[in-house]
């Protein structure tokens, strides 16, 4: 559920800002993200939201943050999950919201950026992240989108 959606209570909420590195390329285009968490204690937040470019953070991890000058600056990860996180950029538009739903079916939610055809996928642990690899692999050899692997926690071959 996106935290910017009506009537959502975001009582408990915080935004929880990480630096993000860039590569030679100037990827990630920002350099910072920021991610809900619902804080837990004081300090310490369950990211809520799928990372579009933050790399090892994972939907429901534990995370301690600091209040720094009204504002949440990501720590460490004090829990980790057990879901992954890959992102994909689709190189044609008719092709993002069935490969959407296709991820839906494997039991992944998604989250669209505001980069057209850019989502982020979370796999819980209970799915088969070598089938979600096996769809992904076989598009990207199609050449119909590319991928990337974000924070990868299935256990290997899981």
């Amino acid at each position: 559920m996106t935290k910017t959606d009506q009537n959502v209570d975001l009582s408990g909420y915080q935004k929880i800002l990480f630096r993000l590195q860039r590569d030679a390329d100037g990827y990630p285009p920002n350099d910072w993200e920021t991610l809900w968490g619902k804080e837990l204690k004081s300090g310490f937040f369950q990211i809520d939201n799928i990372p579009f470019y933050v790399r090892g953070i994972s939907d429901g991890d534990i995370v301690a943050a600091t209040n720094q000058q009204g504002e949440y600056l990501f720590q460490r990860v004090v829990q980790p999950s057990s879901n992954s996180v890959m992102r994909v950029i689709v190189y044609e538009d008719d092709a993002v919201q069935p490969l959407r739903d296709r991820l839906k079916e494997f039991g992944c939610s998604t989250e669209l950026s505001n980069i057209q055809r850019f989502f982020a996928v979370d796999i819980p642990a209970t799915v088969s992240i070598s089938k979600i690899r096996t769809l992904l692999d076989e598009g990207e050899q199609a050449d119909r989108w590319s991928y990337e692997e974000a924070s990868i926690r299935h256990k290997s071959g899981a």
